[in-house]
């Protein structure tokens, strides 16, 4: 078995599906830090920007875009950089959301609506491996980097399509896609930091 699949086999890796969303501007969602787990956000449809704790540039984000953030670092996701911002709680509090369908939130502005597909990564116990220890704060996959491989691109779409519907085992399927395309953003970072310094 080699390194990662071997790494990731022993954290009992696995990825949730959390919602899907439609936000309507103005909107600012605050996501908490968690321990243990490797967030992402995935750009179906409209731009928003992201902003990472102890992280000082701000990412913008276009529909085909992902970024995934390993460490669960404390982040904020909103349409514009000077929209208010509010905790996730308050944000599902608000929203009436019980965990069915897509989570609507957001201001009065029905033009422009940003759709995300938003997941977790969760690791059971504790590891230091450097491989996933040295993680950046972030890795950002851009829709054109996706083309640069055929089934990525495919997979994200795929993922964007199942996480719109509600057909039977399409949760299952978002959340397997979601575990593979996480594999392959930390082999193309792994590579990218080996090319580097070769």
């Amino acid at each position: 078995m080699d390194v990662l699949s071997d790494i990731l086999d022993t954290l009992k890796f696995k990825g949730s599906f959390y919602f899907s969303t439609d936000f309507t501007a103005p909107w600012g969602v605050e996501v908490p830090n968690y321990k243990n787990v490797a967030r992402f956000h995935l750009a179906v449809g409209g731009d928003f920007w992201v902003r990472i704790e102890n992280v000082d540039e701000h990412i913008r984000l276009s529909s085909g875009d992902m970024i995934i953030i390993p460490h669960g670092a404390s982040h904020s996701i909103s349409d514009k950089l000077d929209s208010a911002i509010e905790q996730l709680d308050e944000v599902l509090y608000k929203s009436g959301y019980n965990g069915e369908g897509h989570l609507v939130y957001g201001g009065e502005n029905k033009e422009g609506c940003t759709k995300l597909v938003c997941g977790h990564f969760d690791f059971d116990e504790i590891f230091t491996h450097p491989l996933i220890s040295d993680l950046p704060e972030y890795i950002l996959i851009t829709g054109k980097q996706a083309l640069d491989f055929s089934w990525f691109d495919d997979a994200m779409k795929f993922m964007s399509y199942e996480s719109q519907k509600t057909n039977m085992g399409g949760e299952a399927i978002v959340k397997r896609l979601s575990e593979i395309l996480f594999i392959h953003s930390v082999r193309v970072w792994n590579d990218q930091i080996s090319n580097k310094k070769g």
